[in-house]
Parts: C-alpha cells; sequence; structure tokens
C-alpha cells in the first residue's frame, strides 16, 4: 500500500503555507515593510511551530497487523471505527476504506486498509492511527495467543 505523507512533506506544506501567511499578516498588522525583514523573521517562526504541530498530528502512518478470518477483522475494524464516527464507505479489491458522514469528513481523513491475507495494513493520519492502535495490537496479541492455544491442542 502506498503511504500519504510523511513527516517530513507534511511540514514543509504547513510550513510553507503558514510562514507566507504569517509574513503577509504581520507586515499589514505591524505596518512594517517586507523589507525590513521582521516580516519574514514572525513568518518563519509560525512556520515552524504550526509545521511541527501539523506534521505531528496529521502526517500518515501506517500499521500492519495478523488476521485469520476477513469477517472477523471487518467485525472488529466496525466496532473500533463506528464509536468513532467512521463507516465503512468501500470494500473493492481486498482495500476498505472507512470515511465518517457530514462535515466531519472533511477534517478527519479516511481509513484505508489493504488485505493481503494473512496481514492487513491499516494506513491513516497520525492522531487517528494514536486512537486504534493499542486496541488493534491488543487484538492481534490475543488473536496470535488463541492461535497457539489451538495448535498445542492440535499436537495432543
Amino acid at each position: 500500500m502506498q503511504a500519504g505523507p510523511g513527516f517530513l512533506t507534511t511540514f514543509l506544506y504547513y510550513f510553507a503555507t503558514t510562514a507566507i501567511v504569517f509574513t503577509i499578516v504581520a507586515a499589514k498588522a505591524t505596518g512594517l515593510e517586507i523589507s525590513t525583514g521582521i516580516p519574514q523573521q514572525l513568518g518563519a517562526l509560525g512556520g515552524v511551530l504550526i509545521g511541527l504541530s501539523g506534521a505531528y498530528f496529521n502526517r500518515s502512518m501506517m500499521l500492519t497487523v495478523q488476521f485469520t478470518n476477513r469477517q472477523t477483522l471487518i467485525a472488529e475494524l466496525d466496532t473500533l471505527l463506528t464509536p468513532l464516527g467512521f463507516q465503512l464507505r468501500s470494500d473493492e479489491d481486498n482495500i476498505l476504506i472507512y470515511a465518517r458522514s457530514g462535515l466531519s469528513q472533511w477534517f478527519s481523513g479516511k481509513i484505508f486498509v489493504q488485505l493481503d491475507p494473512p496481514e492487513a495494513t491499516i494506513a491513516t493520519r497520525a492522531s487517528m492511527m494514536r486512537r486504534i492502535r493499542a486496541p488493534l495490537e491488543q487484538e492481534a496479541i490475543e488473536t496470535r495467543a488463541r492461535k497457539i492455544k489451538q495448535e498445542r491442542k492440535e499436537m495432543k
């Protein structure tokens, strides 16, 4: 699965756009000419702060989890994502796309799940990944434990 923008790309996007806006606003608000360099310094400072913040929360992250049954994984994802406002929007070619409805879909991004048995790769924004990583990893640990117990039973 192709990942979205990482830390550097996201930082540069937020830095550049914020630095330009801050520079223009600082020049207009203070009445200083851009040639003095002070508006650019304020723009650079704002760009760094917003760039770091934007990159921390909005960069793309990926997580790979193990699964044994496709329907069970989808049910687990639905259970985890429905309270967060996400619904399954597309299920084509072993790629699931979860999105929010209404106005919030424009601010939260989507969650992409590529099913490549026995693994599922989940890609989303870092802020959302922080919410769903622990439950997904815990479920993967429990699934592996059940599988080991089943194998031991079969050996006896």
